[in-house]
Parts: C-alpha cells; structure tokens; sequence
C-alpha cells in the first residue's frame, strides 16, 4: 500500500463553500462525490478518502444548551446507519451511489469508526447503550460506578464483552456489505481491545477484526493517557496501519492485510 494517498475529509466541510459544487448539494454526500470534487482529489494525486464519522449522531446535551450543534460527529448513537442531516431525503440510498461513483473514479473510500458514545454523563441522557445495559457497554470507574472510566476523551466502551464486541463486528461488516466501504480508521485505537491489564491492548479484538473481512483498518494512536499505556504505535497486529494522530489525519495511508509497521510524526 505504498502508493496509497489517503485524504481525510468531513462530509460538509468537503464541499459547505466550494463554490464550483452545485449549492444544494453542498456539504451533502452527494458534493462529496461531485465532478469538481473528483476533479480535485485525483488533481491532488489521492487514491483514498477516509471520511470522519458518518455514523448517526446526537447533539451533546451541553451544545444544545447553548445552541450549538455537534460539528465533528464523534457522538455515534446508530451504528448502522449513515448521519442523515448530510442527505437530502434518504441517507442510506444517497451515501451508498456516492460512494460508488468514488470507486467508479477509483478513489477507495473509508470511514472513521468510534465506539460507543451517545451516553452523556452521569447525569444523562441515557440514550442508546446506556439505556440497554450500561455496565456491559461501559468501563465503569470500580469505586465509583455512577462515573465512567473516562480519561481517554470519552473511549471507554468495554470491547472485551462479548456482545459489545460482537456488536462492533456486526457494524463494520454491514459497511463494508451494505455500502462497499472499503476501510476504516479507528480513532483512540489503543483503548478499544482494552482489558483488566489497562497497559496491553488485546489483540483479541484486532485478530477478530482481521477475520472479519472488515475492510482495511488504520490504528489510530489518539491522545491516549500514558498512564493507560496509551502509546502503542508499531505494536499493532498484522492487518493494521499503525499511525499517531498526526499521520492519520495529515497523510495516514490505510493499510493492507500483512501491514504492520509503524509510523510516528513527531511523536
């Protein structure tokens, strides 16, 4: 994956002020796949687009508050479904044609995948896995279990449950079947296969997903506390893309099957 040029973008950021894209598809998936658009990506040299979340979200109670809204998506609420305010009538069918006139352009396509947010606080809303089975879905603090173990910008889903990592299984297959998504980059990475020994990322999670025939996948460093052994570039298991934050998101090629080595950007 060598020649593998991957642009990380945000569905409305993409193309909200190209003023070359049609307005009404403006900050859509449909700009997202426009000529101008492709003329642009191929112009730069790029052969992938990694997309920052399209996973249905919510609003954080604190944004509606002072009537603001969730700008970057790093809320999931549905795992099965694209965001709808980027589509104008139906997301599923919309965000499935762009991005098969990417791959008609030959530019692969990827998505940003982050586990299970969409919880509030302790003081709510309970929303969502909350609302289903909160201390399954949800490393909880073990002398305070109203708090969550949350010192890694809110990634704290319990993967090591069986259910909650079958559930992520689930997702990044109905992606890469329901719409070809042809990789995924997961954000704070070294939390996600995270057991009782808070040091050492379980590769049981990450053998899982190489079985899995999920697309590519692109680990991402994230801010991760060093107290959790957060820094874990180059210790990821064949079949991922090491990276920092910097390289995933300035020039982070998604790797291949039997790619393993690691990059660092100042890191």
């Amino acid at each position: 994956m060598a020649d593998t040029i991957v642009y990380e973008a945000h569905v409305k950021g993409l193309t909200k002020l190209r003023e070359d894209v049609p307005p009404q598809w403006r900050g859509t998936y449909r700009g997202l796949s426009s000529g101008p658009v492709i003329d642009h990506l191929r112009r730069l040299g790029v052969t992938a687009i990694e997309l920052l979340p399209v996973h249905a979200f919510v609003d954080d109670r604190h944004l509606v508050e002072r009537h603001l809204n969730n700008y970057w998506g790093y809320n999931t609420l549905g795992f099965f479904t694209p965001e709808p305010r980027y589509a104008a009538e139906n997301a599923l069918a919309e965000f499935a044609r762009r991005l098969s006139r990417l791959h008609d352009a030959e530019i692969e396509s990827s998505s940003t995948s982050s586990t299970p947010y969409g919880r509030g606080n302790h003081l709510g809303p309970t929303l969502s896995f909350r609302g289903i089975d909160n201390t399954s879905y949800y490393r909880l603090m073990p002398d305070k279990p109203r708090f969550y173990d949350d010192v890694t910008a809110r990634q704290c889903a319990q993967l090591s449950h069986p259910r909650v990592s079958q559930m992520v299984m689930d997702s990044l297959r109905y992606w890469v079947e329901a719409f070809h998504i042809d990789g995924f980059r997961f954000d704070l990475a070294t939390t996600l296969g995270r057991g009782a020994n808070a040091s050492i990322p379980m590769r049981r999670f990450w053998r899982r997903c190489a079985r899995s025939g999920a697309g590519r996948r692109q680990a991402d460093r994230g801010a991760v506390g060093c107290r959790l052994g957060g820094y874990q570039v180059g210790h990821f298991p064949p079949g991922c893309r090491n990276g920092t934050t910097a390289t995933a998101r300035q020039c982070g090629a998604i790797g291949g099957e039997g790619t393993s080595s690691a990059t660092s950007a100042g890191a």
